[in-house]
This record gives structure tokens, C-alpha cells and sequence, in this order.
């Protein structure tokens, strides 16, 4: 599929688009899953040792949040920036897959 795509479109960086948004998708789906039962089954360490020390719970929760959304946009731009710069490596300078690099 993908020589399809570099044939029709002439362009590698829209032929790899379809499999960077699958692998971006696929990557932060762990980290998704992980955000959304915070607080329902699992409290945060630094949310409860807020409310623990005397914190409003409702500080000690947008503490959290921020925290979480902080993760998140690290893991993000650090799953892209790794997708761009492994292109970088596993396709040559006429934009072929390199099978050189699977093999150890």
C-alpha cells in the first residue's frame, strides 16, 4: 500500500501519513485508558498526599488534571518526534523501505 500511495501521490511524507496516524492512534491508547479510570479506581499519589496534608480536595484535583494533561503532551510530542526521526533512518534517499533495518 504504501508504494501504491508513493506512486500516486509522488510524495513520501503523504504516503506514510495513513501508517504515522495508525501508530500514533495505537501508541497513546494505553495512556488514554490509564486517564480515564484515574480517580475512579486508582487515586493519584500526589492528589492524595494533598488531601492527606490538609489541601482542598478540589485544588489537590485540578493539581491532578494538570499533571495528567502534562504526561500526556510529553508522551505525545515525544511518540511523534520518535516517528519522524525513524524515518529518517528506515527509508533511503529514493524512498524505499530499508529491510536492512529489521534485521539485527
Amino acid at each position: 500500500m504504501y508504494y501504491f500511495l508513493l506512486t500516486n501521490t509522488g510524495d513520501q511524507k503523504l504516503s506514510i501519513r495513513p501508517y504515522a496516524a495508525n501508530a500514533i492512534k495505537q501508541g497513546l491508547n494505553p495512556l488514554i485508558a490509564t486517564m480515564s479510570v484515574i480517580g475512579l479506581i486508582s487515586l493519584p499519589g500526589m492528589m492524595t498526599g494533598q488531601i492527606l496534608c490538609g489541601s482542598s480536595p478540589v485544588i489537590a484535583i485540578k493539581y491532578q488534571i494538570m499533571i495528567m494533561l502534562a504526561i500526556f503532551v510529553g508522551c505525545t510530542i515525544n511518540l511523534v518526534d520518535s516517528i519522524i526521526i525513524s524515518n529518517a533512518f528506515v527509508f533511503d534517499s529514493y524512498d524505499r523501505f530499508r529491510e536492512s533495518v529489521l534485521k539485527k
